[in-house]
């Protein structure tokens, strides 16, 4: 794959479970490729994802008004045509699409997604996009047996766009994400309830973002998290909730210094031959392990 880098799942993975993460990311130890009938949850929001990315691709480097999207919103072929690409690519690699049973019901609820992110768009409309789906690598220095290096990090960014006077980054996500988090230390918890995968992953965007693009514009970092964008009052602005107060997050730089200590002290935990990978003591995330044989969970 080229250059090699840790992504942001990767680190969530260690988090979660370091033994998972050897398995996965250092040994390399690929996962079994069960051949389902079934669309199972990242399936679904790959072709989610490409769906949407299909859509918005004609706007790159535009401006998109309110009334854009009302006429997106009214061409159903268009919208269709991007979920047909999107399941011919992710689903039936290549091969013609053919919807039988489920999945005809989960494309409606693909075709139904898309429209409440196009209302939820509109709201704020207008905005240009900047980019969609891009790569963005950056090197974070470390320390080796008292000797500087520097490591990459890199994932793709779902979207970035410019809306009034911030830069937007956001991230959608499928399963039901809470956008709100204690505090930064949180984040990088061991402790299942105590973390938000979705918030840190959108504040390490952001991360990758500002570093390379030292941009004078606020960064926003955002979730679409499409099952609570029916909500009435939807918000996709991260909060933090912590003893009664609440902040809403408008500018990544409110973070970035302790986003930045605490994620230096992860890498150097991943890095250390000192610190053993071992086995998450929260049994229940297990259960989906594609390991647990070699653990004997």
């Amino acid at each position: 794959e080229g250059t090699r880098y840790l992504s942001p799942s990767a680190l969530n993975t260690y988090m979660r479970c370091s033994l998972q993460f050897y398995f996965r990311y250092v040994a390399g130890l690929r996962e079994q490729d069960d051949i389902t009938e079934e669309i199972d949850a990242p399936l679904f929001g790959n072709i989610l994802h490409e769906a949407i990315d299909y859509l918005y691709q004609d706007y790159v480097k535009k401006e998109i008004s309110k009334e854009n999207l009302t006429l997106l919103a009214k061409t159903k072929n268009k919208i269709e045509g991007a979920i047909d690409h999107a399941f011919a690519k992710v689903y039936f690699k290549g091969q013609n699409a053919d919807y039988t049973g489920k999945n005809i019901i989960i494309r409606d609820i693909i075709e139904r997604y898309i429209h409440q992110i196009i209302k939820l768009d509109q709201s704020n409309a207008p905005f240009e996009i900047i980019s969609l789906e891009n790569k963005y690598e950056i090197e974070v220095p470390i320390k080796v047996k008292g000797a500087f290096d520097t490591i990459k990090l890199g994932g793709k960014i779902d979207r970035v766009d410019q809306q009034n006077n911030h830069i937007r980054i956001i991230d959608y996500k499928t399963g039901g994400d809470k956008l709100e988090f204690k505090n930064i230390e949180s984040l990088f918890s061991d402790r299942k309830n105590d973390r938000n995968d979705a918030v840190f992953q959108t504040f390490l965007y952001a991360k990758f973002y500002t570093d390379l693009n030292n941009p004078e514009l606020p960064v926003r970092p955002e979730v679409y998290s499409v099952r609570k964008i029916f909500d009435n009052n939807f918000d996709s602005r991260i909060k933090q909730k912590e003893n009664r107060s609440e902040t809403i997050i408008n500018d990544y730089q409110q973070i970035s210094d302790e986003f930045l200590k605490n994620l230096n002290q992860l890498i150097q935990t991943i890095i250390n031959p000192e610190i053993p990978f071992t086995q998450t003591e929260e049994i229940r995330d297990c259960e989906y392990c594609p390991y647990k044989k070699i653990c004997h969970r």
